[in-house]
C-alpha cells in the first residue's frame, strides 16, 4: 500500500511540476521572455503525453522563431512532426506543416513554403475541418503575397474568412483580415481596402488584451501608415486611414503600459513617433522617441535600441542639427555592429532584412558625413570626413558579405589585408555612394580623396543599371548604348578631369547595389567604351590580400574543366582546346577534365601541390542563395562552402591562390545578392583575385579571350592582370563579329588587379 501511495505521489508531483512549468513558460512567453519560456517548456516536455509534447514543441519553435534562431525552429518542428506521424494525427501534422511553411517564409525561402502549403491544403480540404482549412488558406495567402500574386492571396484570405463564419476564433479572424488588408493595398480599389481596414479594426477590438492583440494593433497601424501615402486617396479617405493608424497606435501604447512590458512599450512609443514624423510634427516625434529609447535601454534590447537611435538621428537631421544627428547615427551603428550578423526579424518580403534594417543606417550616416565634408573649413578636415564616410560604407560592405555567406570568414580575412590606397601607381579608386537624394562619387588618387556630387538618386542608378544589364545580353541591337551612356554621364564624366590630371590608366571600382550586376567596362562616352580608355577591376571592398604581381616563372597552374553535357547543362566543346592551349602557354602539368573531374580529385590535386593559379572551365551559377551558388563538377556541384573547404582559405598554405579563373559562369539578372556572391567569390575562396563572367558567353569567344589573357600575362613582363584583360577586351571590340559587349563585357576582374 505504501509503495502504491509513493508511486502515486511521485506521478502526482511530476504532473503538478509539469503543469507549473507550463504555466510559468506561458507567462514568460507573454512577457516576451522567450529564452525563459523555452527552458521551462523543455523541462515540462519530459513529463507529457505524446500529444502534449507535440503542442509544447510547437510553442518552443514559435519562441525560437521570435528570437531568430531558425535552425532550432526547423529541428524542433521536425521532432514534433515525427511524433505526429507516429500517432497518426493528421490535424496535428497539418498544423505543423503550416508552422514549417511559415518558418520557410521567415528565412525568405518562398519556394519551399509553397511546396508545403500545397500539400497541407490538399489534406485539409479532405478533412472537412473549416477552422483548420482557414489556417491553411491564410498560410497559402501569405506565400502567394510573397510571390506578389496579390489577387490569388486576396481570394485565399476571402475563402478563409468565409469558413470562419461557423467557427469562433477571433484571433485567427483578425490575423487573416490584417493579411488581407496588406495584400489588397497592392491591387484592390481604395473603397474596398478601406472597408477591409474597418473590418480588421473592428475585429481587433474583440481580442483579449495580450501580446497578440498588441502586435496586431501595431500591424494595422503600420499598414494604415503606409496606405496613407496612396495618391488616389481623397481627403476624406486619408482622414479615415490616419484615424485608424492613430487610434491603433494609441490603443497599442495603452495596452503596452497596462501589460507593463518594456519591450512592448519601446515598440509602441517608437512606432508611434514615426506617425508624427510623417505629419511633420518633429517635436512630438522626439518626445515619443525618447520614451522608446528609455525602455529599450532599461532592459538591454539592442535590436530595438539601434532603431530608435537611428530614428533620433533622422529627427535631428530634419531639425538641421547636423553634428547631433551624426552623433546619434554613430550610437546606432555602435549598437548595431555586434548584432547585425544575427539580426533577423522575419520580414516576409522579397527584400532582405539586411537591406531594410542595416544598410540604410550606414549609408545615411555616410551621407551626413559627406554633407559635413562639403562644409569643412580646411582641406585636412574635409579629407578626414571623407575618409570617415568611406570607412563607414566599408564596414557595411564587410557586414554585407558576412550576411550573404552567413559566416565570419570575411571578417577573419581582414587580418591579412592591406588597403588598396597603398598601391596607387597611375591607379584611381572609384567609390560610388548612391544615396536617396544624390550620387556621391569618392575618387582616391595618390593618397587624396576627391568628392563629386551628381544629381542622380539611388533609384535612378538602380533602374538604369538593371536596364543596361538586360539590354547587354540582347545581341541583335544596340539599344544598350542609351543606358550605357547615361550611366557614363553619371559615374565617369564628372570625374574625367581628375583621371586625366593624374594620368590614370587603371580604374578600380567598389560597386554597390545594382551596379554590381553590370560590367562597368561597357559604359560608353558616345564614341568609345570605358574599357578602351582605362583598364578596370572591381572589388567588394577596399581591402585586398597583400596585392602583388604573379611570378609566372615560379607558378604552378591547375587546369580543371568540363566539356561534356552533364546534369542538364549543355556541352562546352571549346573547353578542351582552351585547357590544352593554356597548358602549353603556362607549362602546367596538372590537368583534370570531364569524368576525372570530381570534388575529390580537385581536393586531392590541391593537397598535393600549392598552386598559384586555378583555372576552372565549367558551368557556374550565382544566385541569391549561397547554397545554390555553385560550380559544376562531372557528377556533383561545388558550392561556395565546398570551394572554401577545398581551397582552404590559405590556412594551411605558405602562399595563397593568386588567381582563380571561372570561365563559364552566369549570374541571375536583377538579383543584387547573386551579384554580391560573384563579387565575393575571391574572398570566399581565399584567392587574391578572380576572373569570372556575369553571364554565359559564347563558348568560342570565351576560349579565345581566356587563352589570349594567359598568353599576354606569360609573354609581356610587368603586365598587370587588369591591363591584360583590357587588351583582350579591346582586341574583341576591334573585330566586327565580337564588337557587341555581350561577347566581351561579362568578363570581370575581381580583387587584386596587379
Amino acid at each position: 500500500m505504501m509503495r502504491y501511495f509513493l508511486s502515486f505521489w511521485i506521478l502526482f508531483s511530476s504532473s503538478v511540476f509539469a503543469q507549473s512549468s507550463l504555466e510559468q513558460a506561458d507567462q514568460a512567453f507573454e512577457r516576451g521572455q522567450y529564452t525563459d519560456a523555452i527552458e521551462q517548456w523543455q523541462q515540462a516536455v519530459e513529463q507529457q503525453t505524446q500529444i502534449e509534447q507535440i503542442q509544447t514543441l510547437s510553442k518552443i519553435a514559435t519562441a525560437y522563431q521570435k528570437i531568430g534562431m531558425h535552425r532550432e525552429v526547423f529541428q524542433v518542428l521536425q521532432q514534433a512532426y515525427e511524433l505526429a506521424e507516429k500517432i497518426e494525427d493528421k490535424a496535428l501534422q497539418v498544423n505543423l506543416v503550416i508552422q514549417l511553411s511559415d518558418a520557410w517564409l521567415t528565412i525568405g525561402d518562398a519556394a519551399e513554403a509553397l511546396k508545403l502549403v500545397q500539400i497541407s491544403e490538399k489534406v485539409a480540404r479532405d478533412m472537412k475541418d473549416p477552422e483548420l482549412l482557414a489556417k491553411v488558406l491564410n498560410n497559402s495567402g501569405n506565400v502567394y503575397a510573397v510571390y506578389e500574386s496579390y489577387f490569388d492571396a486576396v481570394d485565399l484570405y476571402s475563402e478563409a474568412l468565409g469558413l470562419l463564419k461557423t467557427v469562433d476564433n477571433p484571433e485567427l479572424e483578425a490575423k487573416i483580415l490584417l493579411n488581407q488588408v496588406k495584400a489588397m493595398i497592392e491591387v484592390s480599389p481604395t473603397n474596398e481596402v478601406l472597408n477591409t481596414f474597418q473590418q480588421a479594426w473592428a475585429a481587433l477590438q474583440n481580442l483579449e488584451p495580450n501580446q497578440h492583440q498588441f502586435h496586431s494593433l501595431i500591424a494595422i497601424a503600420m499598414h494604415a501608415r503606409g496606405f496613407a501615402n496612396d495618391p488616389e486617396l481623397t481627403l476624406e479617405q486619408l482622414k479615415q486611414v490616419l484615424a485608424i493608424s492613430g487610434n491603433a497606435f494609441q490603443t497599442a501604447l495603452k495596452l503596452a503600459n497596462q501589460l507593463k512590458q518594456s519591450r512592448l512599450q519601446s515598440i509602441a512609443y517608437g512606432r508611434f513617433a514615426q506617425l508624427y514624423v510623417d505629419q511633420g510634427q518633429i517635436e512630438s516625434a522626439q518626445q515619443l522617441n525618447r520614451q522608446a529609447l528609455f525602455f529599450a535601454k532599461q532592459n538591454d534590447m539592442p535590436d530595438l535600441l539601434y532603431l530608435w537611435q537611428w530614428q533620433q538621428g533622422v529627427l535631428l537631421d530634419l531639425e538641421g542639427k547636423l553634428d547631433q544627428a551624426i552623433a546619434a547615427y554613430r550610437r546606432a551603428t555602435d549598437t548595431l555592429q555586434p548584432i547585425q550578423y544575427n539580426l533577423d526579424v522575419g520580414l516576409r518580403t522579397n527584400t532582405t532584412t539586411f537591406n531594410e534594417l542595416v544598410r540604410p543606417v550606414y549609408y545615411e550616416l555616410a551621407g551626413l558625413l559627406l554633407k559635413k565634408a562639403d562644409l569643412a573649413p580646411t582641406e585636412q578636415e574635409k579629407q578626414d570626413l571623407l575618409l570617415k564616410a568611406r570607412d563607414m560604407v566599408e564596414h557595411l560592405k564587410v557586414a554585407e558579405l558576412q550576411n550573404y555567406f552567413q559566416e565570419e570568414c570575411v571578417a577573419n580575412l581582414q587580418d591579412r589585408t592591406r588597403s588598396i590606397d597603398e598601391v596607387m601607381d597611375n591607379t584611381a579608386i572609384l567609390y560610388p555612394i548612391p544615396l536617396a537624394d544624390r550620387l556621391s562619387l569618392l575618387i582616391s588618387t595618390e593618397g587624396k580623396i576627391h568628392l563629386v556630387n551628381v544629381d542622380a538618386t539611388k533609384d535612378d542608378i538602380d533602374a538604369e543599371a538593371l536596364n543596361l544589364r538586360i539590354l547587354l545580353q540582347t545581341r541583335p541591337n544596340n539599344r544598350f548604348l542609351y543606358p550605357a551612356q547615361k550611366l557614363y554621364n553619371w559615374l565617369i564624366r564628372p570625374i574625367e578631369s581628375i583621371l586625366q590630371e593624374h594620368d590614370i590608366d587603371t580604374l578600380v571600382v567598389v560597386p554597390d547595389g545594382r551596379l554590381r550586376m553590370i560590367p562597368l567596362t561597357t559604359l560608353h562616352d558616345g564614341e568609345k567604351f570605358l574599357i578602351e580608355k582605362v583598364a578596370m577591376a572591381i572589388t567588394p571592398g577596399l581591402n585586398l590580400v597583400d596585392p602583388h604581381s604573379i611570378d609566372w616563372q615560379n607558378s604552378d597552374v591547375l587546369l580543371v574543366g568540363l566539356s561534356d553535357a552533364v546534369q542538364d547543362y549543355p556541352p562546352l566543346p571549346s573547353v578542351v582546346k582552351e585547357l590544352h592551349t593554356i597548358k602549353d602557354i603556362t607549362g602546367s602539368d596538372s590537368l583534370i577534365i570531364n569524368k576525372d573531374y570530381s570534388i575529390e580529385s580537385f581536393r586531392n590535386a590541391l593537397q598535393s601541390k600549392e598552386y598559384s593559379v586555378i583555372h576552372l572551365a565549367t558551368h557556374g551559377e550565382f544566385s541569391s542563395d549561397p547554397e545554390h551558388t555553385y560550380l559544376l563538377t562531372y557528377e556533383d556541384k561545388l558550392t561556395m562552402n565546398k570551394l572554401q573547404d577545398v581551397i582552404g582559405l590559405g590556412k594551411f598554405r605558405d602562399k595563397p591562390v593568386e588567381l582563380l579563373t571561372l570561365s563559364a559562369c552566369r549570374t541571375a539578372v536583377g538579383d543584387e545578392k547573386a551579384a554580391l556572391g560573384l563579387a565575393g567569390v575571391a574572398v570566399k575562396a581565399g584567392a587574391r583575385s578572380a576572373i569570372a563572367t556575369l553571364w554565359f558567353v559564347d563558348d568560342e569567344a570565351t576560349a579565345l579571350a581566356i587563352m589570349h589573357f594567359y598568353r599576354l600575362l606569360n609573354t609581356e613582363s610587368g603586365l598587370t592582370k587588369a591591363k591584360a584583360l583590357q587588351k583582350v577586351q579591346k582586341k574583341l571590340i576591334s573585330q566586327d563579329r565580337y564588337w557587341h559587349p555581350s561577347y566581351w563585357g561579362p568578363f570581370l576582374l575581381i580583387g587584386n588587379w596587379l
